[in-house]
């Protein structure tokens, strides 16, 4: 009889170079927001007020590169994650991105673990999906209603790697805004199903709602600080 080979499925849209080889320069201490102004709400919706923008890019400015994450679930993330590849999830979310050109997730059932690469929106996406219960449930239900689930990033990843504690007081002033956008808590939006999330350890945010309002929160975050500026010389 047949051995089944270690790696239990694989996607893979382009070959790969240096698989798992991240390398990020270290980076000078950014000063805390807490110095800056908050944001006001203007005419057209909530708009960007801090006094320093020296620090930071938006995320509308900051060139998207190639990520990788080496993930070891747990034995109940582990099926989520064969789940989602088992269900064309996957290569959903992953041929959805327009610069999704090279990106793959790999489950290896042997090892439990779970390999994934491609632009960091995406992958941020998926890996949301694998740890966050209430975001698997809502990506997997039967789509009954009007609404739709995205998971947006709400700080640069690499960012938040290098820099966990400054980058998470971004992401939460980030989410703020996005709540007051949604506004979960209106009897309206309760009764319809409505959620927003925020996934504090991988600097997401989970939102079900209505195109329209999504495109709202797109067009927010683009406008938002996302990583650090980078050095010039």
């Amino acid at each position: 009889m047949r051995t089944p080979s270690p790696l239990l499925s694989i996607i893979l849209l382009t070959a790969l170079s240096g698989f798992f080889r991240p390398s990020h320069s270290a980076e000078p201490p950014l000063k805390p927001l807490s110095r800056y102004r908050p944001e006001t709400r203007g005419p057209s919706g909530i708009v960007w007020r801090r006094q320093d923008y020296r620090g930071y890019v938006t995320k509308a400015m900051k060139r998207p590169e190639f990520i990788r994450r080496k993930l070891q679930p747990s034995e109940v993330e582990f099926k989520r994650a064969e789940k989602l590849l088992q269900s064309g999830i996957v290569r959903r979310v992953l041929l959805e991105n327009r610069r999704g050109a090279g990106s793959s997730f790999y489950v290896e059932k042997d090892s439990r673990r779970v390999l994934i690469a491609g632009p960091p929106e995406p992958i941020v996406a998926l890996q949301t999906m694998i740890v966050d219960e209430l975001t698997f449930l809502l990506g997997t239900c039967d789509k009954s209603s009007e609404n739709t689930l995205v998971v947006l990033s709400l700080v640069d990843p690499i960012f938040l790697e290098t820099d966990p504690e400054q980058a998470s007081q971004i992401a939460e002033h980030n989410y703020e805004g996005v709540r007051r956008i949604l506004q979960p808590g209106a009897p309206n939006n309760r009764r319809s199903g409505k959620r927003v999330q925020f996934n504090r350890g991988i600097g997401t945010v989970t939102i079900l709602d209505k195109p329209s309002r999504i495109q709202k929160v797109r067009e927010y975050l683009a406008m938002r600080p996302y990583a650090r500026r980078p050095k010039t010389y």
